[in-house]
């Protein structure tokens, strides 16, 4: 068992898996083929996928299509869903009641190299004063979230540096972030922000 999160509320379920197995260890147990040609790729595929029916069994994993933004969705409706992986690990949550949004992802300086991409001007003085190591991971952190509330949105058409902007508080909670969100006027966000490992992973539920 690899394991290392689950999380359930009368509104969602939420789980995290430490990939350490081999792709026949997930295809043996669920009825599901991978489509992608990397092998690491079908991987972490057959991971989440897995994941998905150890959080609840009786989704139709043989029926998620992707929607027009990219978004996995079941036409059915039946569940409100969302996955993310990384080479490491495996994330899903769920609903039966709300849009869902989730992302993980591994702390690595990679992210300086995009953060211009994706940094609202006030985000960027609120960064300030940090060492590179709590930089990387901050910067992380940020493009976690706003990875979440992309796919929360799931109609495309967003831009992470005009649209979703995280708001500076005067001491830093890792734990919730507040997010403006551009495309719905007037509602703010709270994303869920958790350190698993070496990987941020964030989530929201609305």
């Amino acid at each position: 068992m690899s394991l290392l999160l689950l999380k359930e509320t009368s509104s969602f379920k939420l789980g995290v898996w430490k990939i350490e197995e081999e792709a026949a260890f997930f295809s043996s147990t669920i009825s599901y083929q991978a489509n992608a040609i990397h092998p690491d790729r079908s991987l972490q595929q057959l991971a989440t996928r897995f994941l998905i029916t150890y959080l609840e069994p009786n989704f139709p994993i043989q029926h998620i299509s992707l929607g027009e933004a990219g978004k996995p969705e079941l036409i059915s409706n039946q569940f409100e869903f969302n996955l993310s992986h990384t080479t490491q690990m495996a994330a899903v949550v769920l609903s039966n009641d709300f849009p869902v949004g989730i992302d993980i992802e591994k702390i690595t300086p990679r992210v300086l190299r995009i953060k211009n991409k994706f940094l609202h001007a006030d985000e960027i003085k609120s960064l300030s004063g940090l060492d590179e190591q709590s930089l990387i991971s901050r910067l992380t952190l940020y493009w976690s979230i706003k990875e979440t509330v992309y796919k929360w949105w799931g109609k495309g058409g967003v831009d992470f540096a005009k649209d979703i902007k995280i708001e500076d508080k005067k001491e830093f909670d890792s734990a919730v972030q507040t997010v403006q969100f551009g495309k719905v006027e007037g509602v703010s966000l709270e994303v869920i922000c958790l350190q698993v490992e070496d990987h941020w992973l964030t989530y929201l539920v609305k």
